[in-house]
């Protein structure tokens, strides 16, 4: 599952930035399953292996979502969106050390 979920790139963790969190980059213009299940596992073990990817002296991640090629058809659904707010506050409650929300969507 988390093969077939993680092929598209839509979730990858490129690395490190100069404070030593690891970056973890969402990318919804590559959603390829509807599998509620699937995303958040994926999720979940992406925030997990950034976690282990952070250098010795940081215990945070540098999230960046990228929203510029943002449409209503390839956005996740509700259910995963409230699922992933739920995983982070209550899961990683103090993990995030920076977010960057690339290109969003113009109102």
């Amino acid at each position: 599952a988390l093969r077939h979920e993680s092929c598209t790139g839509k979730i990858v963790c490129p690395g490190r930035d100069r404070h030593g969190r690891s970056v973890i980059v969402f990318d919804n213009s590559v959603q390829n399953t509807k599998d509620h299940v699937g995303q958040v596992r994926l999720l979940a073990y992406s925030l997990e292996f950034a976690l282990r990817q952070c250098a010795p002296h940081s215990d945070k991640i540098c999230l960046v979502v990228k929203l510029n090629n943002f449409s209503l058809l390839n956005n996740p659904s509700w259910a995963v969106t409230k699922e992933t707010i739920r995983m982070l506050g209550n899961c990683y409650p103090e993990t995030l050390g920076l977010c960057v929300v690339y290109r969003p969507p113009q109102v």
